[in-house]
């Protein structure tokens, strides 16, 4: 009994196999090549990037009584590739308040930064909901 390589035997399956689901393939390939290129920010980078929009929120919050909890979105999961700024990113990060009555409040604030340029941001916004006739739906 004769025993073909075994790198030949997988060589021949692999070209088969590309052959008959080349249609399925080309799709699935080019899926995975843009999915690569989404996000080139590293988890350090990321993580830099939310002490400093932590303490950007804080501040621009201008609320009293602050408790110290902030808690901001991860900015490389909030790029803002898909758009054409593939370093900028936009997130929303909750400052946590008392307010002196009875409970902990937060307020809402979106950060917007990006990590060509230093500092990474220099300002978070209050966030509100944007109603294009300026009335909020009724629910």
């Amino acid at each position: 009994m004769v025993f073909e390589d075994e790198w030949e035997v997988c060589d021949r399956v692999s070209v088969s196999f590309v052959k008959r689901h080349w249609a399925y393939l080309v799709p699935f390939a080019s899926t995975l090549l843009l999915m690569s290129g989404c996000s080139t920010v590293s988890a350090a980078e990321s993580d830099q990037a939310r002490i400093v929009i932590e303490q950007l929120a804080a501040r621009d919050a201008n609320v009293a009584n602050l408790t110290g909890n902030v808690d901001c979105g991860e900015p490389r999961e909030n790029m803002l590739d898909d758009e054409g700024y593939p370093s900028v990113f936009r997130t929303v990060c909750s400052v946590y308040f008392d307010d002196g009555e009875s409970e902990v409040r937060f307020k809402d604030m979106i950060c917007i930064g990006d990590f060509e340029l230093s500092p990474i941001a220099d300002k978070c916004y209050v966030w509100a909901p944007y109603y294009p006739d300026g009335v909020p739906p009724e629910s």
